[in-house]
């Protein structure tokens, strides 16, 4: 039992370092058709028509001292249209 806790502990740990870390750039503008708003007919609903993949690289400091670098893979939509609701 207490090595159990012992465990989720340490999970919750690294979680919190995941979301406390310094990031450069610290944030991302991706565009996204759900939700938009596109459609004026509630009987419609917004998706995406074209999208592309976009390649960013993405600088945290793991410690203050050193900088890391990883790559993260991200869909933008950049063409909505509205189609009916049951397709």
């Amino acid at each position: 039992m207490f090595s159990q806790l012992i465990e989720e502990f340490k999970n919750i740990l690294q979680y919190l370092n995941l979301i406390f870390r310094k990031y450069d750039p610290p944030s991302v503008i991706l565009h996204r058709c759900g939700g938009s708003g596109c459609c004026l007919n509630k009987n419609e609903r917004c998706i995406h028509s074209k999208h592309e993949k976009l390649y960013l690289e993405i600088a945290y400091l793991p410690d203050p001292d050193y900088m890391k670098k990883t790559y993260l893979v991200a869909t933008n939509h950049t063409a909505c249209e509205c189609v009916a609701k049951n397709v």
